[in-house]
């Protein structure tokens, strides 16, 4: 009886919630835009990072070499850029 009855709310429950989404789907939508998605809704909902550690690299923290899968490209140390010395000045 106690299977019966958890199957019967599980039942109801996906089916309510399930409806529920979908009605809000079609009339408002319930995703953000994809530029907002890969950004982050932190940045875009309050104007920060909501954990900053991922984000800004730390001496053996998150965002260095060591923490890769995340995924963060512009995290390593940037390469310095040679800049070309001349004496001659631009008339």
């Amino acid at each position: 009886m106690q299977a019966l009855g958890l199957v019967c709310v599980g039942a109801f429950v996906f089916a309510t919630s399930y409806g529920c989404l979908w009605v809000l789907h079609k009339i408002w939508g319930i995703r953000v835009e994809p530029t907002v998605e890969l950004q982050g809704l932190d940045v875009h909902e309050h104007g920060m990072w909501g954990y900053p550690e991922f984000y800004i690299p730390v001496p053996g923290g998150y965002g260095t070499e060591s923490h890769g899968h995340l995924g963060l490209g512009h995290a390593h140390a940037a390469k310095p850029v040679a800049v070309a010395m001349s004496k001659e000045v631009p008339a």
